[in-house]
């Protein structure tokens, strides 16, 4: 699904769908972000949940 996205011409600011939102400036789509904590809940560790979700931890 695509954001809209608006601009507000007098001063140039764009706002989206996420703006606001937990999932404001986040690079993955809302349903791979909504698996994260089930993951964890179900035992996942930090480490599976990142290989599952192909993101990478800070070293």
């Amino acid at each position: 699904m695509g954001k809209t996205r608006d601009i507000l011409h007098r001063c140039g600011k764009v706002f989206n769908d996420h703006t606001g939102t937990f999932y404001h400036d986040l690079r993955k789509d809302e349903q791979t972000i909504d698996l994260s904590p089930k993951m964890s809940m179900k035992g996942m560790s930090i480490e599976a949940i990142a290989d599952v979700l192909e993101v990478y931890l800070p070293v």
